[in-house]
């Protein structure tokens, strides 16, 4: 079930050691770390041209390489079209 996290929360998460993916990757996914003080297991992107590279030391994988357990932030404006693949994976 979709959450709003507040920054307080999400580092809470990661300091329990909890498997944190951002979903989209560039700009906002930058703004989310910076703002969060947040640093996600690996960042989510569909572009193929971008898989199996970094953003700020963070590999950029495709969804199917994580686990279904994973919280997940989504890091775009394609909130719908990303929520839906969340359901479905």
């Amino acid at each position: 079930m979709p959450q709003l996290l507040s920054s307080a929360k999400l580092r809470q998460l990661e300091e329990n050691n909890s498997y944190i993916a951002f979903f989209g990757a560039g700009y906002i996914a930058d703004k989310t770390i910076v703002k969060s003080q947040v640093k996600p297991k690996c960042i989510i992107d569909n572009n193929t041209d971008i898989q199996s590279t970094y953003q700020d030391l963070i590999q950029i994988v495709p969804l199917i390489d994580v686990s279904r357990d994973a919280i997940y932030v989504i890091t775009s404006t394609s909130i719908s079209e990303i929520e839906r693949q969340l359901i479905d994976h």
